[in-house]
């Protein structure tokens, strides 16, 4: 009975610690890397998870493509900015990805190194 105590609290550990070390690996923030990993079906709530922050502006989009409809919501979208760049990412009325837009980085200014 102990041996089955001691193996699950190793189990527990080793658990907990693969849980941890994932931000060691996949640290947030908006950067290339982290917009890479956005997948469609993923609720604003996990991306705000990757990039460390919730979006710093957001847009609705309409169906532009159908003259009758301009008014018709079909999703929104969300704009995160950071040091490395800024992410743009499509969602539609349920609150889920539909599109990881582009992810433009930031450049360094005129003289910067």
């Amino acid at each position: 009975m102990r041996r089955l105590a001691w193996v699950g609290v190793a189990l527990c550990v080793v658990v907990f610690g693969l849980g941890g070390a994932k931000g060691l690996f996949w640290p947030p923030g908006v950067t290339a890397a982290n917009f890479n990993r956005i997948r469609v079906g993923r609720t604003e709530i996990e991306v705000d998870g990757s990039f460390g922050s919730q979006a710093s502006a957001c847009g609705l989009l309409t169906d532009e493509a159908n003259p009758d409809a301009r008014s018709r919501r079909i999703g929104f979208i969300g704009i995160w900015a950071g040091k490395a760049g800024a992410a743009y990412i499509r969602f539609g009325l349920d609150g889920r990805v539909t599109r990881a837009d582009r992810f433009e980085p930031t450049t360094a200014g005129a003289g910067g190194r």
